[in-house]
This record gives C-alpha cells, sequence and structure tokens, in this order.
C-alpha cells in the first residue's frame, strides 16, 4: 500500500504536464469594427479541447480508466500553433499510456485484495487560460486514484507563441524574472497561515523558480494577471490543497506593457 501511495504522488506531479465532446473557446469579437485604412488586429485562435479514453484489454481488466484533453485549432490561418498543440497532445498521451503500464503490475496484485467494484483512475483534464493573438496558456490537471487513502491532482501548465507556435517559458514572458520570483515569495511570506508552510519551503520556491523551472514551475498567464500554483504537498500538506500567488501585471515585471503597482494576493 505505501508503495502505491508513493507511485500515486510521484504520477501526479509527472503528467500535469486528453468519444468526444469538444468544447470550444470563442474569442472575444471587438465592440467597434476596425476603422477603414487601419491596419485589421491579429486574430485569437479558437480551440477545442477533445476527450480522448486510452484503453486496451490489461487496462480493463484492472479497471483503470485512462483519459485525457487534446487540444487543437478549429479552423484555418494558425497552421504553426495547430502542429505545437498536436505535438503536445500527443506526448501528453505517450506520457500517460506510459504511466498506466508502469502502475498495472501494482493494481493487478491490489485487486486480489479489494472490492471487485473498485476501480482507479489515471486522467488529465485541460482548461485554457488565455487564447489571444499573442498567447495561448493551459492549465493541465493530472488526476490519479491508485487505491491510496485519497486521490491526488497537480496542475501544469505550458504557454505558447500563437504565431510560431513556440513554446514559452516564464523566463521569455517577464521582463524581471527576479522580481517575479520575490513578488512570489513576499506573497507567500505574508500568508496568514505559513506556519504550517513545510519548514524549507522558500527553498523549494527558490529550486521552482531556479533549479528545476522546466519541470516544477506552474504560472498561469491570464489577460491581466499572472498566477504562480502550487499543488498538494509542495510547499504545504496536503489538507492546505493546492495555492496560489496572483500577481497583476505591472511595469517592468512583465512583457504585455500592463501598468500598476506590485499588488500580490494568495487565494
Amino acid at each position: 500500500m505505501k508503495r502505491i501511495f508513493a507511485l500515486a504522488l510521484c504520477l501526479c506531479m509527472l503528467l500535469c504536464a486528453c468519444t468526444g465532446t469538444t468544447t470550444p473557446n470563442e474569442p472575444k469579437q471587438p465592440d467597434n469594427p476596425v476603422p477603414a485604412g487601419q491596419p485589421e488586429q491579429p486574430k485569437a485562435p479558437v480551440l477545442r479541447t477533445e476527450r480522448i479514453i486510452l484503453t486496451d484489454e490489461a487496462m480493463q481488466a484492472a479497471r483503470l480508466n485512462v483519459e485525457y484533453d487534446a487540444v487543437t485549432v478549429d479552423g484555418d490561418g494558425f497552421d504553426a500553433l495547430n502542429r505545437a498543440l498536436d505535438a503536445w497532445s500527443r506526448s501528453l498521451a505517450d506520457d500517460l499510456s506510459t504511466a498506466a503500464k508502469n502502475v498495472l503490475p501494482d493494481l493487478e496484485e491490489l485487486n486480489g485484495v479489494v472490492s471487485e467494484d473498485t476501480s482507479y483512475a489515471l486522467e488529465n483534464s485541460v482548461a485554457i487560460v488565455r487564447a489571444d493573438a499573442q498567447y495561448v496558456c493551459l492549465a493541465i490537471t493530472s488526476y490519479s486514484s491508485l487505491g491510496g487513502v485519497h486521490p491526488f491532482t497537480a496542475t501544469r501548465s505550458v504557454c505558447f507563441d500563437t504565431q510560431t507556435g513556440s513554446q514559452l517559458q516564464l523566463r521569455d514572458i517577464a521582463k524581471d524574472y527576479d522580481a517575479v520570483y520575490q513578488a512570489t515569495q513576499d506573497a507567500l511570506a505574508h500568508y496568514e497561515d505559513r506556519e504550517a508552510f513545510f519548514e524549507d519551503y522558500a527553498g523549494t520556491v527558490y529550486d521552482m523558480f531556479y533549479t528545476n523551472e522546466d519541470d516544477t514551475l506552474t504560472w498561469l498567464l491570464g489577460e491581466d494577471t499572472l498566477t504562480i500554483v502550487f499543488s498538494v504537498y509542495m510547499i504545504a500538506p496536503y489538507a492546505y490543497g493546492p495555492l496560489e500567488v496572483v500577481l497583476p501585471f505591472t511595469d517592468g515585471t512583465l512583457s504585455d506593457g500592463a501598468s500598476g503597482s506590485v499588488v500580490t494576493t494568495l487565494d
């Protein structure tokens, strides 16, 4: 059982990186048409998510449900972005399939001692945080229920340049990356229940920004805020759930050019 518990936690952190209903993300229409003679503004892509179920005889026998959201561009005009999203979605599917194969032996052993009604799940769900002419930002919630005391969830993120399809890191967007890091630490230091954080939480945050940023730093770029997400167990016990630091765009901090003071809040 301890092995299942540890494996579930590892899988949740690794997978956060999709029959099919589709969900469109319709871009906002301008209130006023572009006056004659003025250049037309770049268009925003319309994204769709499709729920995909991965299954085979071994998964069915182990009562393991594996699902993920694939993301595509609806329509023409964003070929580079569509190729990038397709490659990214396929990598999610490959990782999820590999994870499922890795847990099957443990689930088969566990099924020998639990009720036949017990089932398990590995799922990745995608939420569209931003999709405009400049950026596409997605939040990926990984959920695993593998026979432990409770299921695990973790959130990861991915951001693309809408025009080129290039995958972006926070350093590519932040004018002052160190200021974003410091604002995050300051917000956590003023959290009313910070005594409940793990003793070395500040070091964990530093490592997220400077040591393992490609793997552990989860950031969501909205229209006027940047949200740093801490999944369960990253800086606080499970009971506290995921934590977020929300940073409004500020001069000298993000390249979007929005103005305002550095105000940080923790939801």
